[in-house]
C-alpha cells in the first residue's frame, strides 16, 4: 500500500512510470540507430563479400558480434536505470515502514535493516 503522503511530491507509480517512459523512448531512439547501423554493415558486407553468401544475408559471426556490441552499449544505460528505480522503491518502503513502525523505534531499526539488506541482494543478484 502506498503511503497517504507524497514522496517528494510526486506519487511513487508516477515517478516509476516516468523512470519506465524515459527508458521506453531511449529504447526506441536506440532501434532506429541499430536499423540504419545494420543496414550499413549487410551493405559493407555484401560489397566485400559478394558472390559468397546470399544477397541480404550476413554471416552469422559478423551478426553475432554485431549484436553483442549493440548490447553491450545497452548494458550501462540499464543498470543505471535499475539503481534509479531501486532507490525510489527504496524510499518509499522507508517511508512506509516509518510510519507503520514511527512508535516502535527498534522494530523500525529492524525493518530498515531489513529492506537495505533485501535491496543490496538484488542489486548484487542483477
Amino acid at each position: 500500500e502506498e503511503p497517504q503522503e507524497k514522496v517528494d511530491g510526486e506519487r511513487y507509480i508516477t515517478k516509476v512510470r516516468n523512470e519506465f517512459d524515459e527508458w521506453n523512448a531511449f529504447l526506441n531512439e536506440r532501434v532506429s540507430k541499430f536499423e540504419t547501423h545494420m543496414k550499413r554493415v549487410v551493405l559493407e558486407y555484401e560489397s566485400s563479400y559478394r558472390g559468397r553468401e546470399l544477397p541480404g544475408f550476413v554471416n552469422y559471426n559478423t551478426f553475432e558480434s554485431f549484436i553483442k556490441e549493440e548490447v553491450s552499449t545497452l548494458e550501462d544505460p540499464a543498470i543505471m536505470k535499475l539503481k534509479t528505480i531501486t532507490e525510489f522503491t527504496r524510499d518509499i518502503f522507508m517511508v512506509v515502514a516509518e510510519q507503520h513502525f514511527s512508535a516502535f523505534s527498534n522494530l523500525f531499526k529492524a525493518a530498515k535493516v531489513i529492506i537495505a539488506n533485501m535491496s543490496n541482494k538484488q542489486e548484487t543478484e542483477a
